[in-house]
Order: structure tokens, then C-alpha cells, then sequence
């Protein structure tokens, strides 16, 4: 059946395979390029387009199925699909609101000081960021979330949905570990200034309670990070 409407819209209707629309209003330079085929527009169209477009021997899709379809082929494109652009977009909110909180702060027992303790590791930036766009190397590995999950989805991998909710959860799970030990530093610092004569202050007290939280989610963050790495290689775990 779809070779015969692919003949009728080639030869009957004279459109070629593939529509091309630009996105926007205006037609400038740079604009996007989205081809659609017009196929696909025609199994959406109502019965009474079909008919008229029949009798007139001209077919023009829909403006609101041909917008539709434009956002739907931008999406699969650039993120994978609805689903995966929803991860992102949770993620890089979250990322939003690390960032937030981290902005301005700085304590120097926070710097990891790669140079000087592990040199090696800042070679691995680079390869890393070909592969992967990195955004910020700071108290946690922030990712260009919607080029990853895309990627992982073109690569056309068996796992790609698990590999994609592994990287989510291994992602917030950093950002979680970056928080929590955000806050043990900044109650060590708190309770340094006031502890005086102090045994045991309040700030001591939050701190420990941090820490065995930054702890936890380090535990889980490193499970996971297993199993993704055995599910992009098909390792049994």
C-alpha cells in the first residue's frame, strides 16, 4: 500500500521524496533544514484532504501536521525522542541548581589539586572531551546530556535504554555526592569557627551526618557506573 501512495505523490502529485521546510518564520541565512517525507504527512491527513487533494491533483500538507512534524524530526534528531529530551531536561535543571549553589563559594579544601596529586588524570580530560562534550570538571563530571543520550541512540547499541538511564541516575547521583559534600565542608568550616570550647557542636554533629550521606550516594554513584560500563561492553556482572 505505501508504494503505491509513494507513486501517487511522485508522479500524480509531483513532490519529490522528501520535503524540505525551514524552520521559523523567515527564511535567513542559517536557518535549520528539516526534510520530511511526504509519505509520512499524507497517512496523517484527514479523508477529506485526501479526496481534495485527489480532485484537485494538488497536494499540500496540513500547516499544523507539517509544524508537528518538523518538531517531532528536530527532537529525534538532536535528542533521541520525548522521552530522552525529558531526562535532559530534568538533568540540566538540576545541573542549574548545583551550579547555583556552588556559585561564589569557594573553600580551599575543596581543591583537588590534580597537578600536584595526580598529574596523570589531567590527561584523560582531553580524549574525554572529544568523545563526550564536557561542560565543567568542578566537584562533579557535568555533561552535554542531550549530544550523550543521542549518541548513545545512534550508535544503535542493544542496551540504549539502559545505558541512557544509567548515565541519568549515575549523573544526578555525582550531583548528590557534590552537594552532600558541599555541605560537610561547609559545617567543618562553621564549626571550626565556633567550637571554642566545645566538645561537640551542632555543625560536628550535621557534618557527620553528611558525610555518611556523601558516602552513600559515592557507593551508589560507583554501582552504577559498574553496570554501565558493563552493559556498554556486555559484561556479565
Amino acid at each position: 500500500m505505501r508504494m503505491i501512495i509513494r507513486f501517487l505523490i511522485k508522479y500524480y502529485f509531483r513532490h519529490h521524496d522528501d520535503l524540505s521546510v525551514h524552520v521559523g518564520t523567515k527564511l535567513q541565512p542559517g536557518t535549520l533544514i528539516v526534510n520530511i517525507p511526504p509519505i509520512d504527512l499524507w497517512e496523517k491527513e484527514t479523508l477529506s484532504k485526501k479526496i481534495k487533494s485527489f480532485l484537485t491533483w494538488d497536494y499540500r500538507p496540513t500547516p499544523d501536521l507539517l509544524q508537528q512534524s518538523v518538531e517531532n524530526t528536530l527532537t529525534a534528531d538532536i535528542v533521541g525522542g520525548m522521552e530522552d529530551f525529558e531526562k535532559a531536561k530534568a538533568a540540566s535543571i538540576m545541573t542549574f541548581s548545583t551550579r547555583t549553589r556552588f556559585r561564589g563559594l569557594h573553600y580551599n579544601v575543596m581543591h583537588l589539586q590534580l597537578v600536584n596529586r595526580a598529574p596523570d588524570m589531567l590527561t584523560l580530560l582531553a580524549p574525554i572531551a572529544i568523545k563526550i562534550p564536557i561542560l565543567a570538571v568542578r566537584y562533579y563530571l557535568d555533561i552535554h546530556y542531550e549530544f550523550a543520550f543521542n549518541s548513545i541512540r545512534k550508535s544503535e547499541h542493544p542496551k540504549s535504554d539502559a545505558l541512557i538511564g544509567y548515565l541519568y541516575e549515575v549523573s544526578l547521583l555525582q550531583q548528590k555526592t557534590a552537594m552532600a559534600l558541599h555541605e560537610f565542608i561547609r559545617k567543618v568550616v562553621s564549626s571550626a569557627d565556633k567550637k571554642q570550647e566545645t566538645l561537640l557542636t551542632r555543625s560536628e554533629v550535621d557534618a557527620v551526618s553528611q558525610a555518611e550521606l556523601a558516602i552513600t550516594y559515592l557507593k551508589s554513584s560507583i554501582e552504577k557506573m559498574v553496570n554501565l560500563v558493563a552493559l556498554t561492553f556486555s559484561i556479565e556482572t
